[in-house]
């Protein structure tokens, strides 16, 4: 079982790497001329170490983090109270995550949806009873459940990004 301090530095990394992609958002040098469709087919890329791979579409993780950022970045122009949408937030990064080929605690996933913990907790339940999310106990830890999409969620995530992808590809406006 890992150390209170551990599981205190894995939330900190993933604020760390949620805001290394709000700043690359905002500043124009590093942002790339079509981050959406010159990441779909990308190759594959490397992400904490561990081969990202593909989904059966094509899309990588790189592509599903582009769509985070710039859902993100919609909080830099407008208050965040008018975009909140949990339960796509969740989609995006466990399908990510997926690709990324790690696994996603609870309170990691509550930190990447932009609404507070309590109501992150209420739509992980509520997807879970609907079927679009699987948690299981950490069997290292007993106090840590992971969350991950149901085949059946993730297979039409890829379906969708898939096509999201084919849209942004043929310069069509990407949905957001």
């Amino acid at each position: 079982m890992p150390p209170a301090p551990l599981l205190a530095i894995d939330k900190i990394a993933d604020e760390v790497r949620n805001l290394r992609e709000i700043i690359a958002d905002i500043m124009p040098s590093r942002r790339p001329k079509n981050p959406i469709g010159d990441d779909v087919r990308q190759s594959p890329s490397r992400c904490n170490g561990v081969q990202d791979v593909r989904s059966p579409g094509g899309v990588t993780a790189p592509f599903i983090r582009a769509l985070i950022r710039h859902r993100k970045l919609r909080s830099s122009y407008f208050s965040a109270d008018w975009f909140t949408d949990p339960a796509w937030d969740i989609l995006l990064d466990l399908t990510a995550a997926k690709l990324e080929q790690r696994t996603v605690s609870t309170s990691s996933l509550c930190l990447a949806c932009t609404v507070p913990q309590t109501t992150a907790l209420r739509w992980v339940k509520n997807m879970t009873k609907a079927g679009l999310l699987v948690r299981e106990r950490d069997p290292d830890d007993a106090r840590r459940v992971f969350v991950s999409l149901s085949p059946d969620a993730e297979a039409k995530m890829h379906a969708y990004l898939a096509k999201l992808g084919a849209v942004a590809e043929e310069g069509g406006p990407p949905t957001l």
